[in-house]
């Protein structure tokens, strides 16, 4: 089988099907090659001489729009083959379906090959690979990141008379999963992580100028942890929007009301000044009927009428936005704000534009436009290095455009909403930081303890959004610590696809204020058996360094129970340290399998599970971060069976590493530290920081 034809490598990855060649090296084994936009994204090397046979072109292509092309590999007696994957800039090791109840779902950080983990997603084609019917695994660890940008990785296989076949799914997100605006060949959304404070669930509207230097000043010891923003929501602006029946609706937000007599200037000084990052709320509601009588609005029978949640449903045509719109982005952009959630626009979209669907005055491909017309103004206003949060629910007209997405409705302190933000994030984490980053909502701390601890090492652990927001004086000593120990929150990715199970409950309210938290989270599961969302395993690969952080979050009461490694994507054949982070005790060396402990209904365990080996030392956790440590621990090397550790930690605080070693050991550190050695395997090596960085050096002896 031979090229008849070299392809021009695209710029726009195709809806078009992969060619499939033949070549043999110089030893004579086969060699198969898939060209899909130009480029060879696949070769399966063939390590013998025996006949092999593949299906391609029509054969393999079994739905046109969108499409799915399907290639069969058989082999008469049974062969050992490579595969080697390489797409043109990142890629995502993912498990091609989605947690059921009760399973771990998967998520990553570091560019992990994740252990049965049979799909392979290419990030700027909107590629997906998937592949089935043979005894495989990966070669590496983690993806190979090359100088030209792209990315590659591998896994060995064994085929016989039984047919190994691949998948290609091109335009999976946008065609598949049908977010049609998904070009991530454009733009990908930022993926970088989001800590900071919010003022909503503090002060609501009544929330004042001295209110946000406040917490900018108190907030501002947690920078060194990672927290960075401070973001001023609802009670700042005008009520009347826009103030004057001729007037503009920017004019009622960048002017503010008279709770901020310094302006929006005074308002990002006093965030600047604490070396914070300015936020700000924004809305698309229309309240003062004068104006939306004008033709600012839509008016039915010549009359601008309400929707639901949204007052006056702004026009939203292209010289309404431009006159309106743009300038009230642009204006705060220019005050100095670098992120901006932007709230309502699910009322715009459904109760709004929809509404005027469903009264017959715009159709539905009108409503679509003019509602992407909108969030393309803001984000034309704040620019393409501006953070942007779509709030609320997954509108797909935002993909693209905003950088974050607020999944569910509002949250506060309650069981039920605590409930809420874990398992509505756990039903569209199959998009995380590939559409959009997952925003929770803000949190609040001030909740039960264990709750916040709960809530807060989710967050942090999975990436979302976390914008801690309470009245300041709820920020007691165990709130903080746990605060300290869990920012930032993390640039973590999914580690699974496949489209959102609408089979599992979305949440809903019990609307009974009598009902314990075990009776609410009956309510809201349906059944007492029911676990999604309580099962979390998040796979990190940094330097030299591999680990796997398991989580449990009890949204009901969670028995003791065994985890087999092959399930949560960690192979079985290898040794593994466990480390309990909250409880701070080392579970020993396992194999295979773990007892996980019960939980009370709001508890949380997070363990650490880390693969040792006799010839080096072995870092497994740090009192630092739950993560174990992805924060302090910026370089981990081993060499000639020494563990070298560069860490950067926050001056004048100290933090413990543990060390795993079967063999003894000799420590040294550039910084003041101690050592103790725990049932001589486990070294725990306390740093003091007097200046950020550190070094530590643990040699086998």
């Amino acid at each position: 089988m031979k090229k008849n034809h070299i392809y021009p490598v695209l710029d726009i990855p195709p809806v078009a099907q992969a060619e499939v060649s033949k070549e043999y090296n110089a030893s004579g084994e086969a060699i198969y090659i898939l060209n899909y936009g130009g480029r060879d994204i696949v070769k399966i090397k063939i390590m013998s001489h025996e006949e092999t046979e593949i299906r391609i072109h029509s054969d393999g292509s079994m739905q046109s729009s969108p499409l799915i092309q399907q290639f069969y590999l058989t082999s008469r007696k049974p062969v050992h083959a490579v595969v080697t994957l390489h797409m043109r800039k990142d890629a995502l090791c993912l498990k091609s379906q989605r947690a059921k109840n009760g399973q771990a779902i998967h998520a990553q950080s570091g560019g992990p090959l994740i252990y049965g983990a049979n799909g392979y997603y290419g990030m700027w084609e909107d590629l997906m690979l998937e592949w089935y019917g043979a005894t495989w695994h990966w070669i590496d660890e983690r993806s190979t990141r090359h100088e030209d940008g792209s990315t590659s990785a591998a896994f060995e296989m064994d085929i016989d008379n039984r047919a190994f076949y691949l998948l290609l799914r091109p335009r999976y997100y946008s065609q598949h999963l049908g977010y049609k605006y998904f070009s991530p060949w454009k733009r990908q959304p930022n993926g970088k992580g989001i800590s900071g404070w919010c003022s909503w669930e503090a002060y609501h509207r009544d929330v004042t100028e001295e209110n946000v230097a406040d917490a900018a000043k108190l907030m501002s010891e947690l920078a060194p942890y990672g927290l960075e923003y401070i973001q001023l929501d609802d009670g700042f602006q005008q009520f009347l929007i826009p103030p004057e029946k001729d007037g503009k609706v920017y004019e009622s937000w960048l002017t503010t009301n008279e709770k901020f007599p310094g302006g929006h200037e005074r308002i990002t000084g006093s965030i600047r000044d604490q070396g914070l990052v300015p936020a700000i709320w924004t809305n698309a509601i229309i309240t003062n009927e004068a104006a939306a009588d004008t033709g600012l609005c839509m008016k039915e029978n010549g009359k601008a009428f309400k929707g639901y949640c949204i007052e006056y449903i702004l026009d939203c045509s292209e010289e309404i936005l431009e006159k309106h719109v743009l300038p009230y982005y642009e204006g705060l952009r220019k005050h100095g704000y670098e992120y901006f959630k932007t709230d309502a626009i699910r009322h715009l979209c459904l109760d709004g534009l929809q509404e005027s669907v469903r009264r017959g005055l715009l159709t539905d491909e009108e409503a679509d436009k003019r509602f992407r017309g909108f969030m393309e103004c803001v984000r034309k206003g704040i620019g393409e290095e501006a953070y942007l949060l779509s709030c609320w629910g997954i509108l797909t007209q935002s993909v693209g455009l905003a950088d974050a997405f607020r999944v569910g409705t509002d949250a506060n302190e309650e069981w039920e909403h605590i409930h809420m933000q874990i398992t509505e994030s756990a039903r569209c984490f199959f998009a995380h930081r590939i559409l959009f980053t997952i925003d929770p909502d803000h949190i609040c701390a001030r909740t039960e303890l264990e709750w916040a601890r709960m809530l807060l090492s989710f967050v942090s652990l999975t990436g979302g959004l976390y914008m801690l927001s309470d009245p300041l004086e709820c920020y007691d000593e165990p709130r903080m610590q746990i605060i300290r120990k869990t920012l930032p929150s993390l640039e973590v990715y999914t580690g699974e696809t496949g489209p959102i199970d609408y089979s599992t409950p979305a949440f809903c309210w019990s609307e009974n204020p009598e009902l314990t938290p075990e009776e609410i989270s009956d309510f809201i599961s349906n059944t007492g058996e029911a676990r999604f969302g309580t099962f979390w395993a998040t796979h990190f690969r940094k330097d030299d360094r591999s680990w796997t952080v398991v989580m449990r979050t009890a949204l009901q009461q969670l028995a003791s129970e065994s985890i087999f490694f092959k399930d949560i994507g960690l192979d079985p054949d290898c040794r593994y340290a466990a480390y309990d982070f909250w409880e701070d005790r080392f579970l020993g060396v396992v194999e295979a399998s773990m007892e996980l402990r019960e939980l009370p209904i709001g508890h949380v365990q997070v363990c650490a599970l880390t693969p040792v080996s006799e010839s080096a030392p072995t870092l497994i956790s740090s009192n630092r971060h739950v993560s174990m440590d992805a924060v302090s621990v910026t370089a981990c090397k081993t060499v000639k069976g020494s563990l070298l550790l560069k860490l950067h930690g926050v001056a004048g605080e100290s933090f413990t590493y543990f060390i795993y070693s079967e063999k003894p050991c000799r420590v040294a550190s550039d910084r003041p530290f101690s050592v103790e050695v725990v049932d001589g395997v486990l070294y725990r090596v306390t740093v003091t920081f007097d200046i950020e960085a550190a070094e530590i050096v643990v040699k086998q002896v």
